[in-house]
């Protein structure tokens, strides 16, 4: 098996340009960067390897997003769901709590708070105004 050269090597061995044009066609998308990086702009190879890094880019957006795929949309729609449940939850409980409240004790803020053991005697004596 024959191993591909990097873009070091090829540009050592001072390639022709059918053999650049081979190798580039065989580059990925970091090889085709680095060689649009580090090779002469202004010349048919230069040009080439620019094509090739448009055309390879081209068939990379090809591939759909990760936000496409279905367990993205229900992984959104499930933290919807539990939002809801959580306000809905959060107002029940405000709710319920405003009902705990009597009446007499809501209309005047000022009023001290009852004992819900009124009715059992106090050992200290009355308060006197």
């Amino acid at each position: 098996m024959v191993t591909r050269k990097t873009f070091d090597e090829m540009r050592k061995n001072n390639p022709s340009e059918s053999e650049v044009h081979d190798w580039l066609d065989g580059a990925s998308i970091a090889e085709l960067r680095k060689f649009c990086r580090n090779w002469s702009k202004h010349t048919v190879c230069g040009d080439y390897g620019r094509f090739m890094l448009s055309v390879r880019l081209g068939e990379a957006a090809l591939e759909p997003h990760w936000s496409v795929t279905p367990n993205f949309w229900i992984t959104v729609i499930a933290c919807l769901a539990a939002v809801g449940a959580l306000w809905f939850g959060w107002r029940a409980d405000v709710r319920d709590r405003s009902r705990e409240v009597p009446a007499s004790h809501a209309d005047s803020p000022a009023a001290p708070a009852q004992l819900s053991s009124a009715s059992s005697p106090s050992n200290s004596p009355p308060l006197k105004p």
